[in-house]
């Protein structure tokens, strides 16, 4: 479900500050986000260049988030470090929240 109002236009400005195949990285992983949390609301923070997802306002309803780099874009998950990982596919060493990490598309 396509997003409008002022989010939508941050999260374009988010995107347009990225390289051609980093744009397209971050538009291919953020269809698979919306796909899989459907009408989940995208919060864009472009101070920490970072897009969120979830069904509430509030960082406690947040499911995944988008971390934009020049590199390439991390999917990180909410609560990741809960989650069975038996072909530790989740990266990150904090006590909550993992990510994987994409450069290059799929």
């Amino acid at each position: 479900m396509p997003q409008s109002g002022p989010a939508a236009a941050e999260v374009e400005e988010l995107l347009a500050g990225l390289t051609p195949e980093v744009r397209a990285l971050t538009l291919s992983v953020r269809k698979l986000v919306r796909s899989v949390l459907p009408r989940c609301q995208e919060i864009p923070d472009k101070g920490a260049r970072v897009i969120g997802y979830g069904y509430g306002p509030g960082y406690r309803d947040m499911i995944a988030t988008l971390i934009l780099s020049r590199g390439g874009v991390k999917l990180g998950l909410a609560r990741g470090s809960e989650l069975p990982d038996p072909k530790q596919l989740l990266a990150g060493s904090g006590k909550v929240h993992r990510h994987i990490a994409f450069t290059e598309l799929y």
